[in-house]
């Protein structure tokens, strides 16, 4: 939220962490409604177990103010090491939802 609260907002609101609820972040206004979120899902593409799940109703992004950061990751080296990023996409929540 450090990163995010280091933008100039014209005093509109503050980017608060909510993990665990939903969404992982929320953009806190009493200008703005509704409040503007980010939800965060992390990728291991070799994971063995489930992964990133996506188990929230439609009816929470009905008002489609909710983003989704979808994080792809693999160990810097084959099997081990510190998590490398392998690419970033950032869409709709709502449109994630449907599909």
């Amino acid at each position: 939220m450090e990163l995010l609260n280091k933008h100039d907002w014209n005093n509109m609101g503050e980017w608060i962490r909510q993990d665990p609820g939903f969404p992982d972040a929320l953009f806190k206004s009493n200008t703005i409604s509704p409040n503007l979120g980010i939800e965060i899902k992390a990728w291991f593409p070799f994971a063995t177990e489930i992964t990133a799940r996506f188990k929230d109703s439609i009816t929470i992004f009905s008002q489609d103010n909710i983003d989704m950061a979808l994080i792809a990751w693999l160990p810097e080296n084959v099997i081990w090491g510190k998590p490398k990023i392998i690419d970033v996409l950032v869409v709709s929540g709502k449109s994630v939802a449907e599909a």
